[in-house]
């Protein structure tokens, strides 16, 4: 997909909370005209639900998704550029900060990623200037997640502890089963 899931219901219509009757997806500062722009976060426990978060024939991206997509766009560095969004901020040509041209987005391959921030717990973080994104990962006690950011990608393994893991809101692009 081209733009971060903004869904509520699981693909078999059932709405998304914990067993307390929790939500497990978050709206950016409270702010529903952020849905529009930068989509819901989720967290891990939404990845994970068996039920499935994207619809039919789309599947939360592994980490086999995300080094295939990294290698097409070249390699890294050259994913930075190619998987942003292009324009700037300040501009009003998008939503990315002013930051340094080396780092700025192309979006040459039409990923189109935002620079939504995350949450945690119920703090919003880093608009502007980062985005995460949740991918499925092999080994079954780690949580992993894919960051672009003004000046990197970086893919960064969470260790899970607890209900923490819990407490990480991320975005969540969907891809297409072949």
């Amino acid at each position: 997909m081209s733009e971060n899931l903004r869904t509520t219901k699981y693909s078999n219509g059932e709405n998304i909370s914990d067993a307390l009757g929790f939500e497990d997806f978050k709206v950016y500062d409270n702010d529903s005209l952020a849905i529009d722009e930068f989509g819901l976060y989720y967290n891990y426990s939404v990845v994970e639900d068996t039920s499935g978060i994207c619809p039919c024939n789309w599947h939360v991206p592994t980490e086999l998704d995300f080094t295939k997509l990294i290698e097409y766009a070249g390699g890294i560095w050259k994913a930075l550029r190619k998987l942003k969004s292009s324009g700037v901020l300040e501009d009003g040509s998008a939503s990315w900060i002013n930051e340094n041209p080396l780092y700025s987005g192309t979006n040459t391959i039409g990923f189109n990623a935002l620079p939504a921030g995350f949450i945690f717990v119920e703090n919003s973080l880093y608009k502007h200037e980062l985005t995460f994104f949740w991918a499925i990962t092999h080994e079954s006690n780690k949580l992993l997640s894919y960051r672009i950011g003004q000046a990197k990608t970086v893919v960064k393994t969470l260790q899970p502890s607890g209900n923490n893991t819990d407490n990480y809101y991320y975005s969540i692009r969907c891809i297409k089963n072949l």
